[in-house]
């Protein structure tokens, strides 16, 4: 079975694409602006079609644009994706399936097509007009019309939807999709690097967030539930976009980080958040879960699957719809008081569930849904 995968950088799909390539019977090819060199740094040593020149050297000077406002970075990558998927379109070869990063692959999947590929949408986001209709919803700047046309015609470009939580399938069948096309499967985390930690002791952070510190991500609601309303102590780490930082003595900052890294904070933290009001899956649930940590998110984080995945684990906790500050407290309090009641040394409530969120359980998943579809 020949595997073509599209990805601009780094996303779940170089994982899919080590998996995958592991099998005698499947050959993979990754299209991608990321070096060769960095593929093989996250473990895939298969057949790589690099466009590092010109779209990933440009991808960096516009990611490193000092004093520009998010949105209009967000405006340049997406001329960059239209470039891209142009010169992958260019750059394919016959596979028997052809697997996109939704918004990626648009000309590309229709050359897949013509030449008889069955073609998915990997889809790490909840269905475009959803986005939309939340980003509106506390926000009046404008999205790019031209850019929700690009992502719209992508759907119409394709035979599946690869969707990782029931939420994002949700969002597409409210919007029209047919649900016979809607794959399903959860996302995984490296077993390896995401470890049990102990619960710490030394004067613990109650609460972290790891991702982007943005309204999206409901973090503003966040911070006035755990500083004003339960008075505990709020870890963030990662970039800032449009939320402001809190001043508050018992919240710390810390910046983006490596990923390897991250377990240490995770460490010195009770309980992971994250109260998204839009989100497809956030992978670094899986990490908290990994590292022992109940969970806390709301119904459109991919909270609900990680809990299914982990044995309807009491430690996933949903936060109750509609999303407001008090229920953030509300289940915020309810994984502390767990959190607190666990024994000393390494947190390992998840038992040997655990093994379902792991990259390997992933990758068997895809295995036999694309035996399925390719009969």
């Amino acid at each position: 079975m020949k595997i073509a995968i599209v990805s601009l950088g780094r996303s779940h799909l170089i994982n899919l694409a080590h998996l995958l390539d592991l099998r005698e019977d499947v050959e993979v090819t990754f299209y991608t602006m990321m070096p060769k060199s960095r593929c093989r740094k996250f473990g895939y040593n298969g057949k790589v079609v690099s466009l590092l020149f010109p779209i990933g050297v440009s991808q960096m000077v516009v990611d490193r644009l000092p004093k520009v406002d998010p949105y209009k970075k967000s405006a340049l990558r997406f001329r960059l994706r239209k470039t891209f998927d142009k010169l992958v379109a260019i750059r394919l070869r016959k596979c028997d399936v052809l697997i996109g990063l939704n918004g990626c692959a648009v000309e590309t999947s229709k050359k897949a097509k013509k030449m008889g590929a069955i073609v998915i949408c990997d889809q790490g986001s909840s269905h475009i007009l959803k986005q939309n209709a939340v980003h509106y919803s506390y926000s009046d700047i404008p999205i790019s019309e031209e850019g929700t046309q690009f992502m719209l015609d992508h759907y119409k470009a394709v035979d599946y939807f690869m969707t990782p939580t029931e939420y994002v399938k949700y969002s597409d069948i409210e919007n029209g999709l047919d649900s016979v096309k809607l794959l399903y499967n959860p996302y995984g985390v490296n077993l390896d690097v995401f470890r049990p930690t102990a619960k710490p002791v030394d004067k613990p952070f109650d609460v972290i967030m790891v991702g982007s510190w943005w309204k999206h991500k409901a973090c503003d609601m966040l911070a006035e539930a755990c500083l004003e309303k339960l008075k505990v102590r709020l870890l963030h780490v990662g970039s800032v976009v449009d939320c402001q930082l809190p001043t508050s003595g018992l919240f710390t900052h810390i910046g983006f980080v490596d990923e390897s890294d991250l377990p240490t904070y995770y460490a010195q933290a009770k309980v992971f958040a994250m109260p998204s009001l839009d989100e497809g899956y956030g992978l670094v649930l899986l990490q908290a879960a990994a590292c022992g940590l109940p969970l806390v998110g709301s119904s459109r984080t991919g909270t609900p699957d990680t809990g299914v995945l982990l044995g309807n684990a009491k430690e996933c906790i949903t936060i109750q719809e509609p999303l407001s500050i008090n229920a953030i407290a509300e289940a915020i309090q309810l994984g502390l008081d767990i959190a607190n009641a666990m024994p000393e040394g390494l947190r390992t409530p998840y038992g040997e569930c655990i093994q379902n969120i792991s990259w390997e359980a992933y990758g068997n998943r895809w295995y036999e849904i694309l035996k399925q579809i390719t009969k």
